[in-house]
């Protein structure tokens, strides 16, 4: 059985993974790995062979399926209820339980930014001209394949990364896809290497998650969700961190499709990113006390601090309006990291934040009222219809999506602040996968 530890060593706390067994003679021994140490501002930094390990984890993963996914999709008919869970249960990769009751939102103010394209904090995603099939991962770094000098930050900005294409990545799918493997990760016990594991998922569970229904499952819907879930592989994500007080980066690719499963009618992904950042998170989320030394409870586990809110539902994903549900998952941050004070945002800061909205404000500035119009009414919706923000908040006053005066200008984005008062937070919810 494995579980994990923190020593002090000097000044330094060091995180360990203590894994019991019994040698040849019955004997009880202990293993001890070290996963890396906490620097002063209380980020887990991963030791050198951790990210080592992590890297030919990442490089090893297999792309063979994915033109074979779309003739796969042509031969099958869905509207047959033949394939069961049973034979999914079969495959080689263990089958991820797609069930959520919610979507974890990261609300933890470093990493809020960390599914978002919103470049600010100490995670976000970019997204490249390229696949990043063509491109090789190891310890942090970024190479083209072939080459043995990294990409460097200027190199990425000038020559890899783009905006074009934004609005069609689907934000809300990814944090359907991060949900899932996050609830994994706590129903395994918050052990590092279960997360070094391809996700394998049976489609009509998926879609029965996601609100589009088991029994009248199409060709059409599958098709989508694996369209969406390859143009992942043209997004990376980036953490930001301080080593010998220099500001470095590491790269991630954001999503290694493996392909779509007729047979089984299952798809199969593998995601570096979500993966590593689910880890950070957690680390970043124990609690200290004054030296710095984590809190551990009775069973030898960390205590937490909440770093997730679990108010979206996730049938949130069925609404095409993608700015709009981006829009709603920026809200639900402010408000959960607002408290019990009277959270506040402007327009303006929203749009900022909101990468869809605001290339399409950008790309189309004369249709600018219609289009803020269409999602900030959608917006106000999805508040008040996805969302368990009554459920939990006492009192709390959402926009009226009929009323003009919520609909911000977009010369005068700045301008328009909305704050959502309420009587306080009922409840509260723990930092836990529902």
């Amino acid at each position: 059985m494995a579980f994990i530890i923190h020593r002090m060593i000097g000044k330094v706390i060091y995180q360990y993974e203590v894994t019991s067994y019994r040698d040849e003679n019955g004997k009880k021994k202990s293993k001890h790995i070290c996963l890396g140490h906490y620097d002063s501002t209380g980020a887990f930094i991963p030791s050198r062979k951790r990210l080592a390990e992590k890297a030919e984890t990442e490089t090893t993963a297999k792309h063979d399926n994915e033109n074979k996914a779309t003739q796969d999709i042509e031969e099958t008919s869905f509207d047959s209820q033949a394939r069961t869970i049973a034979k999914a249960k079969g495959l080689k990769n263990e089958v991820f339980d797609p069930k959520i009751t919610a979507l974890a939102i990261p609300t933890l103010p470093r990493y809020e930014h960390s599914l978002s394209l919103h470049e600010e904090g100490d995670a976000h995603l970019k997204l490249l001209n390229i696949s990043t099939t063509e491109l090789k991962f190891e310890n942090g770094q970024m190479f083209i394949s072939g080459s043995l000098k990294p990409i460097s930050t200027v190199e990425l900005v000038q020559d890899l990364q783009t905006r074009e294409g934004i609005e069609h990545i689907d934000i809300p799918l990814l944090n359907v896809y991060y949900s899932i493997i996050l609830k994994r990760f706590y129903e395994k016990g918050n052990i590092p290497e279960t997360l070094n594991t391809v996700a394998t998922i049976y489609l009509p569970d998926l879609a029965e998650a996601l609100g589009l229904g088991r029994k009248n499952l199409h060709k059409s819907d599958i098709q989508s969700i694996i369209n969406s879930t390859r143009k992942f592989t043209n997004i990376i994500g980036v953490f930001h961190f301080t080593q010998n007080g220099k500001p470095r980066e590491s790269y991630f690719p954001v999503m290694n499709f493996e392909g779509y499963d007729a047979q089984t009618n299952t798809i199969s992904f593998y995601s570096p990113y979500l993966n590593y950042i689910i880890e950070v998170i957690y680390n970043a989320s124990v609690r200290k006390n004054k030296k710095g030394i984590p809190q551990l409870k009775k069973d030898g586990l960390p205590i937490l601090n909440p770093s997730h809110s679990y108010l979206v539902k996730p049938e949130i994903y069925k609404e095409r309006n993608i700015a709009a549900v981006i829009n709603v998952l920026i809200i639900i941050t402010v408000i959960e990291q607002a408290g019990n004070n009277t959270p506040h945002i402007s327009a303006k800061t929203i749009v900022d934040r909101n990468e869809n909205l605001k290339l399409r404000l950008e790309n189309d500035s004369s249709h600018a009222s219609r289009l803020l119009k269409r999602v900030f009414s959608k917006t106000w919706e999805l508040l008040r219809d996805k969302t368990r923000l009554t459920e939990y908040y006492d009192g709390i006053v959402l926009p009226d999506p009929s009323d003009i005066r919520n609909i911000p200008i977009y010369s005068q984005l700045y301008k328009h602040t909305f704050t959502f008062p309420h009587n306080g937070k009922r409840n509260p919810q723990k930092d836990s996968t529902q």
